[in-house]
């Protein structure tokens, strides 16, 4: 692929419905910050460590960022937390209201009614083919530095398990309602999912479901990945993009241990 084309699939993957709430232009802090409006609320409830389910003893809003992923927690990445302003809520649209849990969540927006939320960016490091650092391999070089995936991680606790368990529920009634793909508006910008497919995808918790989305922006189409798990009380989302899959159509790997590092730390 020309150094062009791949500056224009990354510009259109920069206002894609998953990249707009990830690559907005994180503050660049660490993920051991937190917001004002996180500090605020102290009453989450969530299960606690050793497993999900009514008996559970609920988390602090303390205990849930305590859960969420840090620099240690995942290798050769960065973890940031995004600045309040660049949270979604209530700024997605689409234009089949059965869609829109599936488009909230695809953006990193959480179902309502959650009484503490944690989120995290995780962006992996690039890993650069020496051989393209060549002069002739130039634009393989240019291309293979979008070959990184980031990751948004929402996590919400809710004081009973009535709401996670409908947030899923209805997840699941988007995902078979808008298989042929949606309309969606976020800040402005009109975006196409063209299709959505159930994927067997990484498994934890009490109940979980994995997704892929193949978008359509400026004639860039790739695949996104959503996997959503309810613990308890708690329901954890991952939303992740592949800039390089963007501008190619190519399915990529979703971030298993990532994964795997924050539902250890969710017990």
């Amino acid at each position: 692929m020309k150094r062009s084309a791949v500056r224009r699939s990354a510009v259109a993957a920069s206002v894609s419905l998953l990249s707009l709430a990830l690559l907005t232009g994180c503050s660049g802090s660490d993920s051991s910050g937190k917001d004002d409006k996180g500090k605020q609320e102290d009453k989450a409830s969530q299960p606690a460590e050793g497993g999900g389910g009514s008996d559970a003893k609920p988390l602090s809003a303390a205990e849930l960022e305590k859960a969420a992923l840090t620099k240690a927690d995942v290798k050769k990445s960065a973890v940031e937390e995004p600045p309040e302003d660049e949270i979604l809520d209530g700024k997605v649209k689409t234009d089949d209201d059965a869609c829109l849990p599936l488009a909230d969540a695809v953006a990193g927006v959480v179902a309502e009614g959650a009484t503490a939320k944690e989120y995290r960016q995780v962006t992996a490091e690039p890993e650069i083919d020496a051989s393209a650092l060549a002069e002739e391999d130039a634009d393989a070089s240019f291309e293979s530095a979008f070959d990184v995936t980031t990751t948004l991680v929402s996590l919400a606790a809710y004081d009973g398990e009535d709401k996670p368990e409908a947030a899923l529920k209805a997840l699941n009634e988007a995902v078979t309602a808008c298989q042929g793909g949606f309309g969606a508006t976020l800040q402005g910008e009109d975006q196409e999912v063209t299709e959505v497919a159930k994927e067997s995808g990484p498994t934890g918790g009490d109940e979980s479901l994995a997704v892929t989305i193949t978008a359509k922006q400026d004639g860039a189409s790739g695949p996104m990945k959503l996997v959503v798990v309810r613990k308890g009380t708690t329901l954890a989302y991952f939303t992740a993009i592949n800039l390089a899959s963007m501008s190619s159509g190519k399915d990529f790997d979703f971030p298993a241990d990532l994964f795997e590092a924050q539902m250890n730390k969710l017990g």
